[in-house]
């Protein structure tokens, strides 16, 4: 008969509902975790009964009921049991892997994905560098992240695991326990070694579902929320996708919303977001405000990181509160136009830049405004009908918006009042010019030199000059490019202001408008960057961008290209010279000269040669089809030129033959041993001669060079810039 198990004094740690309980506790080597808990003094609440437990440490598995198998724990040990804060019926996931094919279910589960080098011992052939995807338990992989079937699979539960992470080797050993296979993999930095590795050890000693440990470790991925105010769901989160199902044990997903591609407005008011997607929208309301908050938080970082706006009540500040602030305030009728809603009277608050609306007038600091626009980012005009009636025009990012009011005179000076904060776009309020929706000033003969004041010159081109200007009424600060133009070069311009027009981004140069002077001489009006582009920078303080400088500068472009390929714009132009620098280290991409509109999933043909020469991409010289990964290859050229002050291979004089040299060797540092393997892998990944093998913007955003400070610090490039300043 064999002797029961021996018990073992353990020190337990107990964390549940925000508090940490700490005592001693004997166990054997399969202990119910009802049975540690029981030692609580006044026992668990009802709700907390129904609670799923979990532990971490290693030597420990979680099996079946809630017993927990001890089988690595020694007497004197530690050991730390977390309330995960859902029933057990709702936190309970298959734990059967999802089928290879299916490329949506293992991302949807996905709990670490990374490039890695991989080998089998008992083949010949060399490493060779995969996409690995760890999903429930098993490992897939990859030729490249953009492959639906993977090229193998492995469980991680039939395999022992060796961690080789002494003497730099940064490996990791997988050995079949009935089979002589041996697999080898290896990290490309310590970082990634130590992330790979602490995940790896919790698949080993605690198989338990992909969604638990999510909510163990972030607590935040799900939440029951009410889905266009009808239906109840569950909501999470993974990779910039937010996924809506009717329950946890689900394997597909009611819909999915991809952040990159959709608007995304919060209501504070209502605690809801909405997601807009083409004519696809959802409402998605959260039972609580700290659910709400929460997740606010998780959307403005994520929105933030991918170069898009998010309509969030971070404009709803607290400065309508204080009087002092107040330009005006009383009842308007409010509509949105484009849709079949009545007008709705709203209690407006204005206060500078911003215009609040109420559903009711404000008793006391607890009302919250229904909304709120930045008149920044508005456009604003006073029109008059044919019936005699006044409308206030809103023009923004989410629609039109009409403002009327039962007295017109009062509406007059609503408009006059809120043209004088709209300094984003400025406006003469005396009416002696306007700015139409299209963004066409109509100075009605006025002088435009009366309107804006030119200042110094800022750079000259084969167009024109470009001047630092200051609209003389509300002194805003902005660029006017000065054109002499043929007819022909009129066009060409015409379809770069469609361009910018469609623009709305922090990392994209912002469009203020055109003023027509004569069948030959146009104003266009921008942002104002003062320190000019990149290049300059580096011309007028004769350094090259250091890495720590590279990598904000990078992170910041990418933003603006997951953008601008999110509206589906290919920009064809990106180098150091079309990377302009505010005085504030903010980095915009411009010069839309030679971009091109895209409809989805569409590969161009090259008709001609389309961009700066050296900046190139292969497909684009050779005249074959391409997508906006020939951006990427431009950016991989533009990493070289401003870390080294040149691009590589200005000694070629024709396109065949920097087709040949580019083809025989794809362009890198001329000396990798000065710069990280990081940073030299990053401008390898650009420059893929194979475009369908080239990543895109938002898989860059996460390469390790980029990831290695979150979010890379301004301040070094901010050092550079105040050399010219000096």
């Amino acid at each position: 008969m064999s002797e029961p198990p021996k018990p073992l004094s353990v020190k337990v740690v107990l964390m549940i509902d925000s508090h940490t309980l700490r005592f001693d506790k004997q166990v054997t080597k399969n202990t119910k975790i009802g049975d540690i808990l029981a030692q609580i003094k006044g026992g668990l609440t009802n709700e907390q009964k129904k609670y799923e437990f979990s532990c971490f440490n290693d030597g420990i598995r979680l099996v079946e009921n809630n017993v927990i198998d001890f089988y690595g724990i020694d007497d004197g040990d530690e050991i730390e049991i977390k309330a995960l804060n859902k029933p057990m019926a709702m936190a309970r996931l298959s734990r059967v892997a999802p089928h290879e094919k299916d490329y949506h279910q293992i991302y949807l589960n996905s709990e670490k994905v990374g490039f890695l080098l991989k080998k089998k011992v008992s083949k010949v052939s060399g490493w060779k560098r995969r996409w690995v995807v760890l999903c429930r338990g098993f490992l897939f992989y990859y030729n490249n992240p953009k492959d639906e079937i993977p090229i193998g699979k492995m469980q991680i539960k039939d395999t022992y695991i060796q961690f080789l992470g002494s003497d730099g080797e940064k490996q990791f050993v997988f050995q079949y326990e009935n089979k002589p296979d041996c697999y080898h993999f290896s990290c490309e930095s310590e970082e990634e070694y130590i992330s790979w590795r602490k995940v790896l050890i919790e698949h080993q000693t605690c198989l338990i579902s992909t969604v638990a440990m999510k909510m163990i470790q972030e607590s935040t991925d799900f939440s029951i929320v009410t889905i266009n105010k009808t239906k109840k769901a569950w909501l999470m989160m993974n990779s910039g996708t937010i996924f809506c199902f009717d329950s946890p044990a689900e394997s597909e997903s009611l819909f999915e919303f991809y952040i990159h591609e959709s608007k995304v407005l919060t209501v504070a008011a209502e605690k809801e977001f909405t997601f807009v997607h083409l004519n696809n929208r959802k409402s998605i309301r959260f039972n609580t405000s700290s659910e709400y908050e929460k997740w606010k938080s998780m959307l403005t970082d994520t929105v933030k990181m991918m170069g898009r706006d998010i309509y969030v009540d971070s404009f709803i500040t607290d400065e309508y509160k204080d009087k002092k602030n107040i330009v005006k305030e009383g009842f308007l009728f409010k509509e949105k136009l484009k849709k079949m809603q009545t007008k709705k009277k709203r209690w407006c608050i204005l206060t500078k830049n911003k215009l609040f609306y109420f559903n009711c007038k404000p008793e006391n600091d607890k009302n919250i405004p229904f909304g709120c626009f930045d008149l920044l980012l508005a456009r604003v005009q006073l029109t008059h009908t044919n019936k005699g009636e006044n409308i206030l025009e809103i023009k923004t990012s989410e629609g039109e918006y009409q403002f009327t009011s039962n007295d017109s005179k009062e509406l007059s000076i609503w408009a006059d009042l809120i043209q004088r904060e709209c300094t984003g776009a400025p406006t003469n309020v005396q009416h002696l010019q306007h700015v139409t929706f299209d963004l066409e000033w109509d100075t009605s003969g006025s002088d435009p030199n009366e309107i804006f004041c030119l200042k110094e010159v800022l750079g000259t081109g084969s167009f024109g000059t470009v001047y630092h200007a200051v609209h003389r009424q509300s002194n805003f600060e902005m660029a006017i490019k000065i054109l002499t133009v043929t007819k022909q070069q009129t066009d060409a311009l015409k379809s770069e202001i469609d361009i910018l027009k469609k623009c709305r981004s922090p990392n994209v140069v912002s469009y203020y408008g055109t003023i027509k002077i004569d069948e030959n001489t146009l104003w266009i009006l921008m942002d104002m960057c003062g320190v000019g582009s990149v290049k300059d920078l580096m011309k007028k303080t004769m350094e090259n961008l250091n890495e720590q400088q590279l990598r904000y500068v990078l992170n910041e472009t990418l933003k603006g290209l997951v953008y601008l390929h999110s509206i589906k714009i290919i920009h064809h132009d990106i180098k150091a010279g079309n990377i302009l620098l505010t005085n504030e280290g903010k980095v915009k991409l411009a010069d839309f000269g030679v971009s091109q509109q895209y409809k989805e999933n569409e590969n161009k043909k090259a008709e001609d040669f389309i961009g700066s020469p050296l900046f190139m991409s292969p497909e684009v010289i050779k005249k074959s089809f391409y997508n906006n990964k020939t951006d990427i290859w431009s950016l991989g050229i533009t990493v070289i030129e401003m870390a080294e002050g040149n691009p590589p291979n200005r000694h070629v004089t024709s396109f065949d033959q920097l087709l040949s040299v580019i083809e025989n060797k794809p362009p890198s540092f001329k000396n990798p041993k000065l710069w990280t393997t990081q940073l030299v892998d990053f401008v390898a990944q650009c420059l893929v001669i194979d475009y369908n093998q080239r990543p895109d913007a938002v898989t860059l955003l996460w390469h390790p060079f980029i990831v290695a400070q979150s979010p890379p610090p301004a301040q070094p490039l901010l050092n550079l810039i105040k050399q010219v300043a000096n």
